[in-house]
C-alpha cells in the first residue's frame, strides 16, 4: 500500500465516520426544532444556503464563472422558468 492509497484510506473512515455522527445527530436537530413551523425552518435553509453560496464564490474567486452562466440566455430562460413556474 503505498502513500496515496493511505492517504484514500483515512479519507474514507473519516467520511465514515462523520456519516454515522450525522446519522447519530440529525433526529436531535429535528426534535430540537420541531416547534417551529416548516416555512420558516425551509426559509432559513434558502437564506443561508445562499449566503454559504456568497462567501464560498467570494473565497474561491469564482465571481467571473457564475456570472458568466447567468448571462447565457439558455441558463438565464431556465433559471426564470424555475423560479416563475412558467
Amino acid at each position: 500500500m503505498d502513500q496515496t492509497d493511505k492517504h484514500k484510506s483515512h479519507y474514507g473512515i473519516l467520511c465514515g465516520i462523520a456519516a454515522y455522527g450525522s446519522w447519530g445527530i440529525i433526529p436531535l436537530y429535528f426534535k430540537t426544532v420541531a416547534s417551529v413551523p416548516p416555512v420558516e425552518v425551509l426559509a432559513h435553509r434558502a437564506l443561508w444556503s445562499f449566503v454559504t453560496l456568497v462567501i464560498l464564490t467570494g473565497l474561491l474567486g469564482r465571481w467571473k464563472g457564475l456570472w458568466q452562466i447567468n448571462v447565457s440566455p439558455r441558463i438565464a430562460w431556465s433559471n426564470q422558468a424555475l423560479v416563475t413556474g412558467r
